[in-house]
């Protein structure tokens, strides 16, 4: 087998036979690939602290064709978060072990993460990186121009669950006024739940 070298982030983890895990990890060059790691829960193990979910690491492994095995780690950036930015974390390993594609390289998107691990992991910066991510990948409609006429100027509302920009013309419209899921997009913040339900959902029905 070819050996190979990456920098990673750990978005899984799964305890295999008596000493071994297997990861599920988002490469910088490589993308979204497996990787066994023989005798990493030895207390002994050389790679067994710096291979921990949420965690960047540059690695040396063996590639495979089913799964890679890994070589040697050195850890990069350590995930540093306090426990009230638990449902963010959860949040943001959902949406990537879900959207990102095996072995199809995405560098913008890990460039956007390494930069949400040095700003730290508020609502906010999770937010905006989980809508950076989307619109990175392809899934998220345009923001730039309205969704009912396609026209750029007077966007200041947005629907909630199609995560669609709305103008003020359209909005006058019945059906959108007394829709309850369009709100003034001055109420929306990376940071409120409005914005937070609105991401969700919306990687929900993406997913399903």
């Amino acid at each position: 087998m070819a050996l190979a070298k990456d920098r990673i982030v750990i978005l899984k983890s799964i305890n295999f036979s008596e000493a071994d895990k297997i990861l599920t990890v988002f490469g910088q060059n490589r993308g979204r690939f497996t990787l066994l790691c023989k005798g990493i829960r030895k207390i002994e193990s050389k790679n067994r602290g710096n291979m921990q979910t949420l965690s960047i690491s540059d690695i040396t492994f063996y590639e495979g064709k089913n799964m890679s095995i890994l070589r040697e780690s050195s850890l990069v950036n350590g995930a540093e978060y306090e426990k009230d930015n638990y449902s963010e974390i959860k949040g943001l390993l959902y949406l990537l072990n879900k959207v990102l594609v095996e072995d199809q390289p995405e560098p913008r998107v890990f460039s956007f993460l390494e930069e949400l691990f040095e700003k730290g992991f508020s609502t906010k910066n999770v937010n905006k990186f989980r809508v950076r991510c989307l619109q990175e990948i392809g899934f998220l409609p345009d923001l730039k121009r309205c969704s009912v006429c396609g026209h750029t100027n007077g966007l200041d509302y947005f629907e909630t669950k199609t995560f669609c920009m709305i103008c003020s013309n359209c909005f006058q419209k019945e059906s959108l006024r007394t829709n309850k899921s369009v709100v003034p997009l001055r109420k929306v913040k990376y940071s409120n739940k409005i914005m937070s339900d609105a991401i969700d959902n919306f990687i929900k029905s993406v997913i399903e």
